[in-house]
């Protein structure tokens, strides 16, 4: 938990919480000592579990082949922010058309958590972007550090998605800073 907080005083904005391995009730308990330990600072989406995510007041962050985001809006309502992932322009365009708040599109670089993934890169953010029918917020993911995720951010990506390089930082919060520079570096 001391990485998690740790990356967001350094500036993340969004924490996804992927522990498929959990029940229920462990998973809602793990949201709320997140919930209370970044203090509302920051986003925070469970992943692939919207029963959960209205239960506790976050969001939810579906798989490419899970539910239809159509489906989860009537679960958790309008309000709540909804991520999809996707690997296509075709998946992109349909995830915007069910109502996905943004996407997070990759893998664009080689990772560690998956090896044998042959990697889109940033070319796939901007076919997506160039087809003219994904307004939505796209986030690179997959082996994103802040020597590379310019590349990423040039593609057209309105952000980047990281585990790795902020969580297996010996300091997250720098990490997580370093990267932040680089998004802001972007913009201005």
């Amino acid at each position: 938990m001391d990485s998690l907080v740790n990356a967001v005083k350094g500036g993340a904005d969004m924490i996804q919480i992927r522990e498929k391995a959990l029940e229920d009730e462990s998973l809602s308990d793990l949201i709320r000592n997140v919930v209370r330990s970044v203090e509302n600072t920051t986003h925070i989406l469970v992943n692939g579990n919207p029963k959960i995510a209205c239960d506790e007041g976050v969001g939810v962050h579906l798989p490419e082949m899970g539910d239809l985001v159509s489906n989860v809006r009537a679960i958790i309502g309008s309000n709540a922010l909804v991520g999809k992932s996707v690997h296509s322009v075709y998946s992109a365009i349909a995830a915007e058309k069910q109502g996905a708040d943004f996407l997070i599109a990759g893998t664009m670089f080689s990772t560690n958590s998956h090896p044998d993934k042959i990697p889109e890169g940033p070319d796939l953010i901007r076919a997506m972007k160039d087809s003219g029918e994904v307004s939505i917020p796209i986030l690179g993911i997959g082996g994103i550090t802040p020597d590379n995720a310019r590349i990423v951010l040039d593609a057209g990506a309105s952000g980047v998605a990281v585990i790795d390089s902020v969580l297996g930082s010996p300091d997250p919060s720098e990490a997580a800073r370093r990267l932040k520079t680089v998004l802001y570096d972007s913009v201005i």
